[in-house]
C-alpha cells in the first residue's frame, strides 16, 4: 500500500515511536494528557506501549504478588490463582527456587 494514499494518516518511524514512548514514561503525565499535548491518537499510542512493554517482558515471565498474612508467612500468589506460602521465617532458598523454577518456565508447581 502506498504510505502517500491517505494524506490525513502521520507514518512514524520506529526511532519517532521509541522517543514518543520515552518521553511518555519519563513524563508522569496519563496517555490522554500526553497524547493531546503531542496531537496523537490514544488508540495508536496505547497500541506503541503494549507492543514496547511485551519485547520487553522476559521469555516465560510469571507474575509473582507477595504478601505476608496474619499469622507472617510469606504468600506467593501466582496469576492463574494458585497460592504457595511458607512458614514465617520462610527459608530464602526455598522462595529464591521456586522463582527460579517459574522464570524457567515450570508453571506445574
Amino acid at each position: 500500500m502506498d504510505k502517500s494514499a491517505n494524506p490525513r494518516r502521520v507514518y512514524r518511524s520506529k526511532a519517532q515511536i521509541n522517543e514518543f514512548v520515552a518521553a511518555f514514561e519519563e513524563s508522569g503525565q496519563t496517555q490522554q494528557q500526553f497524547c493531546i499535548e503531542h496531537g496523537l491518537r490514544p488508540a495508536t499510542f496505547s497500541t506503541w506501549l503494549r507492543k514496547r512493554r511485551a519485547r520487553q517482558a522476559p521469555e516465560g515471565f510469571r507474575e509473582l504478588r507477595l504478601g505476608f498474612g496474619g499469622s507472617g508467612a510469606l504468600t506467593v500468589r501466582l496469576p492463574d490463582g494458585i497460592e504457595v506460602e511458607f512458614p514465617h521465617p520462610a527459608k530464602t532458598a526455598e522462595v529464591a527456587s521456586l522463582i527460579l523454577r517459574l522464570r524457567r518456565g515450570a508453571g506445574g508447581c
